[in-house]
């Protein structure tokens, strides 16, 4: 089971671009994520910086309307678990993909991935977390992908960012409503990258299941012996 935090709060960024400065910190400091392959971390750090810098110099970048792009919120839900990945099927792409959305104008792009978790899962009382010592909400992804014509709408650039979003019921007792948007909805087991097991998707939903099996091995809860003063500490904080 994932351990919840009995010490802090959550610690939200005042923006976007002091969440994304959170981030390439983490990076630098989780040479791990590398080890095992879950990053190219030249790659993270280029679409990060780019984000950073689509942020200082458009303006309305959380707008659907800005163009040749703006900002999304995307979401690695997790089960209680930790065990299992929510997907879903989307209609107009054909392909499973992580829940998420656009802004419309919301600037804490990581209550919009919570936002958009909950529309599209139907889920209820799913959570924020922080997988880090410091209760710090952070991404742990950033995609910069480009979205094909549709109608009068014409191709242009989403710049998603994906935060960790946990639900609190483990994936066999957590019914998946969903919404219209989506053909199906499902929990698939974090196994299933290394199995050769996952549906029909993309490279960046890859490298979501490759993070969420790190995050969830990371997610360990320290006990001190008996004899002293009890205490547990989070590496993955719900909110």
């Amino acid at each position: 089971m994932i351990p919840t935090q009995r010490l802090a709060p959550l610690r939200l960024p005042s923006s976007l671009d002091e969440s994304l400065s959170h981030f390439l910190n983490w990076l630098e400091q989780t040479p791990e994520l590398v080890a095992q392959r879950a990053f190219d971390l030249a790659d993270v750090k280029e679409r990060a910086m780019r984000l950073r810098a689509f942020l200082a110099n458009t303006p309305r970048p959380f707008h659907r309307s800005t163009l040749p792009g703006h900002v999304t919120g995307s979401a690695l839900l997790l089960d209680a678990s930790g065990r299992f990945v929510c997907l879903l099927h989307h209609a107009k792409l054909g392909l499973w993909l992580q829940p998420g959305g656009h802004s419309d104008g919301q600037e804490d792009t990581w209550n919009v991935a919570l936002r958009e978790a909950t529309e599209e899962t139907g889920i209820s009382g799913l959570r924020l977390a922080s997988f880090c010592d410091s209760g710090r909400v952070f991404p742990i992804d950033v995609d910069i992908h480009l979205f094909p014509a549709r109608g009068l709408e014409p191709e242009h650039l989403h710049f998603d960012v994906r935060f960790l979003v946990v639900s609190s019921g483990e994936a066999e007792s957590t019914p998946l409503p969903g919404n219209d948007e989506s053909h199906a909805v499902a929990w698939f087991p974090l196994s299933a990258l290394q199995a050769g097991r996952l549906p029909n998707t993309d490279v960046s939903v890859r490298r979501l299941f490759q993070l969420g099996a790190f995050l969830a091995s990371s997610c360990q809860c320290e006990e001190e012996s008996p004899s002293s003063a009890s205490r547990e500490r989070s590496l993955l904080r719900p909110r």
